[in-house]
């Protein structure tokens, strides 16, 4: 398992687990059993290329090590961008609107709108969780908001 550096030393540290709200706490667990399970197959990254074919993409703001995955080059590149994304419907209209679950919200917020930007201008086919079906597609420009155009792929 990929997976940046300074995700897994955030997720893996003491200090942040003991200070973090209760409510929280459940998120380290089952993140730090995840990685525990992956033990010698864990593979820390820092780097862009990961494998032939597969760039990761720094998405820093959600955790200190989010990472997008872009897959193959070009346009018949699809971009998997995890959860720099959470409220599609409102966050792609305004990429300024963060959740509680972001650990830096304004480095969040920044790097929304880069990405936005970016898979709009350069029409990268995206994915990522929390899409409602369907969960792939396209991101259009309009005006100063971003829209999803997805589609059954």
């Amino acid at each position: 398992m990929f997976v940046h550096e300074k995700e897994l030393t955030f997720w893996r540290d003491d200090g942040i687990y003991s200070s973090a709200p209760d409510g929280f706490r459940p998120f380290f667990d089952v993140a730090r059993n995840g990685f525990n399970a992956y033990g010698d197959k864990l593979m820390p990254f820092h780097q862009e290329s990961i494998l032939p074919g597969i760039q990761t993409v720094p998405l820093f703001g959600h955790t200190p090590g989010h990472t997008g995955y872009l897959l193959g080059d070009g346009s018949a590149s699809l971009l998997i961008w995890g959860d720099i994304v959470h409220f599609p419907h409102i966050q792609m209209a305004q990429p300024e609107v963060t959740i509680a679950f972001d650990s830096d919200p304004i480095q969040a917020s920044r790097t929304r709108g880069q990405l936005l930007d970016r898979v709009a201008t350069d029409k990268l086919s995206i994915s990522g969780m929390h899409f409602n079906l369907p969960t792939a597609g396209l991101v259009q420009r309009e005006g100063n908001a971003y829209v999803p155009k997805l589609s059954r792929t």
